[in-house]
C-alpha cells in the first residue's frame, strides 16, 4: 500500500470518531494586469451570511483552499478543516501528528485537533509564507461555517521579514518584503505589545453614548479580524458597568446566550471621529483573556499595516466604510437551562422595552412546563442548544436552551405553562411579527 493511501487511511481513522450560496458584499476580482503588477496581493470577500475575511490560498500540490483570515484564532499556526483534508489527502504530512484539544476562545466547547509540529509553507499570491506548525480539526462544525470554509490562518509567529497589508479600501491582502518596504505617511502608528502569537495594541478611544455620557477605553486591545464586532468588552472589563446603566442596548443571540451592542460616537486617538461605532458587551465568561478586542467593523474604517520587525500597526482612515449586516441574527429574549432535576428554568431574560416575553410576565427563575400545550423539553432542542462535549471542563456542564425559532416564529401567540414559587401560572406572549432582526 503506498504512502498516499496510508496517509489517507490514518487520517480518516483518527478523525472518524470526531468528526449557501454567498452574495459577495466586498471584494473585487483582480484583472490579469493587476495580478502581474502585484503578485503578492490576493483579493478577499466578506459576506452577510458569514462575516469573515475569506481568502483563497495555494497549498502544496496546487490545492486551493478557501481560508478565513483570523488573527485572533490561530496563535501563529496554520489550521485546516478535517473534511477538506479528507477530500485532499495529498496535503496531509506523511509523519504522525500529536493529538491535542483545540477550540474557540469564545466558548468552552473543545474538539480533537491533530498537530503537525514542523514548518508548513503556503503561498499568499506568489509569496511563500512559512508557519511553525499545521493543525487539522473539524472547524466547519466548531464555528458553524458551512462547507465553504477550508481552514483558518493569521500571521506566522515572529514574521520579521514581511509587512502585511490589509486593505479595506480595495479589499485585498498583500505581503510586502520588509527589506523593500517604505513606511508611508498618513497612518496612525500604534506600538504592538511584546506578544509573538497575538496582536495587542493600546490607544485611547473616547466613547459617547446615545444619552451624551462619555467613557474612555484605553485597551490594550486584541486585534481579532475573525470577530465581526467593532469593539468588544469582555465580562471582566471595568467599563462594563458604564454600559450596564444604559437602556438603548440591542440584545442579540450569541453562542447559547446573548451579547448586547450600543451604537455610539467614538473619538480615535483624540483626533478622528467615528460615527455609529458599535460597542459590544459580553456578560458571560469565555476563554478570552483580553478584556478588550477590536474586530472587523472597527478595522474596516482603515487600511491596516502590520510591521512586525518594528513592532507597530498602522491605520490609515478611508472614506468607504460599509457595515455588513447578517440578517439571520435574531433578537435575544430569554434562555432556559436544565437544572439537576431535569427541569427547564429561565436563566436569563433580556431587559429591554421591546422584549414581549418579559412584558407578558415571563421571569427569571420560572420553571417552564409547556408551550401551547406541548411539553417544553420536547419542543425545544437543536440547533440553538449550547452543547458542551466530553472534553469540556466542568465550568459549564448544563445545556443552555434558547427559544427555538423553528417552532416559535410562526405563532401569533404563545401560552406558557410555568411554575413560579410552587404555583402554576399561564403566561400569554403576543409575538411581534415586525420585530427588527439582523446584526
Amino acid at each position: 500500500m503506498n504512502d498516499k493511501v496510508n496517509r489517507y487511511n490514518l487520517f480518516s481513522v483518527i478523525l472518524s470518531a470526531f468528526l449557501c450560496t454567498h452574495i459577495c458584499c466586498t471584494g473585487n476580482k483582480p484583472t490579469n494586469a493587476e495580478i502581474d503588477s502585484y503578485p503578492n496581493r490576493v483579493s478577499f470577500t466578506i459576506t452577510p451570511d458569514y462575516r469573515a475575511i475569506k481568502i483563497p490560498l495555494k497549498l502544496n500540490e496546487g490545492v486551493i483552499a478557501n481560508m478565513d483570515f483570523d488573527t485572533g484564532a490561530t496563535a501563529g499556526n496554520f489550521d485546516l478543516d478535517s473534511a477538506f483534508c479528507t477530500s485532499n489527502p495529498d496535503i496531509i504530512p506523511t509523519y504522525l501528528p500529536d493529538t491535542t484539544s483545540g477550540g474557540s476562545s469564545w466558548n468552552f466547547s473543545r474538539m480533537v485537533r491533530l498537530s503537525y509540529k514542523r514548518p508548513y509553507t503556503i503561498k499568499i499570491g506568489e509569496m511563500d509564507v512559512t508557519y511553525n506548525s499545521l493543525n487539522i480539526a473539524n472547524w466547519r462544525n466548531m464555528i458553524q461555517s458551512g462547507d465553504e470554509l477550508d481552514g483558518i490562518f493569521g500571521f506566522p509567529e515572529n514574521d520579521t521579514t514581511h509587512v502585511w497589508e490589509l486593505n479595506f479600501e480595495n479589499n485585498y491582502l498583500e505581503i510586502h518584503p520588509q527589506a523593500d518596504f517604505i513606511i508611508p505617511d498618513s497612518y496612525y502608528w500604534l506600538p504592538m505589545e511584546p506578544n509573538n502569537k497575538r496582536i495587542l495594541v493600546q490607544f485611547p478611544l473616547q466613547i459617547t453614548s446615545a444619552d451624551g455620557d462619555t467613557v474612555t477605553i484605553n485597551g490594550p486591545y486584541l486585534v481579532d479580524t475573525g470577530m465581526p464586532s467593532d469593539i468588544a468588552l469582555m465580562h471582566h472589563a471595568d467599563e462594563l458597568s458604564f454600559f450596564n446603566k444604559k437602556k438603548e442596548a440591542v440584545w442579540t443571540m450569541y453562542s447559547g446566550s446573548y451579547h448586547r451592542y450600543y451604537t455610539t460616537t467614538a473619538t480615535f486617538m483624540n483626533n478622528m471621529t467615528i460615527d455609529s461605532l458599535r460597542v459590544y458587551t459580553f456578560d458571560k465568561p469565555n476563554r478570552i483573556s483580553s478584556k478588550y478586542l477590536i474586530g472587523l467593523h472597527f478595522l474596516k474604517h482603515f487600511n491596516v499595516l502590520f510591521d512586525f520587525k518594528n513592532r507597530q500597526m498602522g491605520l490609515k482612515p478611508i472614506d468607504n466604510f460599509h457595515r455588513i449586516i447578517d440578517p439571520r441574527q435574531r433578537r435575544f429574549h430569554y434562555a432556559s437551562a436544565l437544572n439537576s432535576q431535569g427541569k427547564s428554568i429561565v436563566k436569563e431574560i433580556a431587559d429591554y422595552a421591546g422584549n414581549y416575553y418579559r412584558s407578558a410576565g415571563l421571569r427569571k427563575g420560572d420553571e417552564i412546563i409547556a408551550v401551547n400545550g406541548e411539553d417544553y423539553n420536547t419542543l425545544h432542542y437543536d440547533p440553538l442548544t449550547y452543547k458542551i462535549d466530553s472534553l469540556s471542563k466542568d465550568l459549564m456542564n448544563k445545556k443552555i436552551i434558547m427559544e427555538d425559532r423553528r417552532v416559535f416564529e410562526y405563532s401569533d401567540s404563545l401560552v406558557f405553562d410555568v411554575i413560579r414559587a410552587g404555583k402554576p401560572l399561564k403566561i400569554t406572549v403576543v409575538v411581534d411579527p415586525n420585530e427588527e432582526q439582523g446584526e
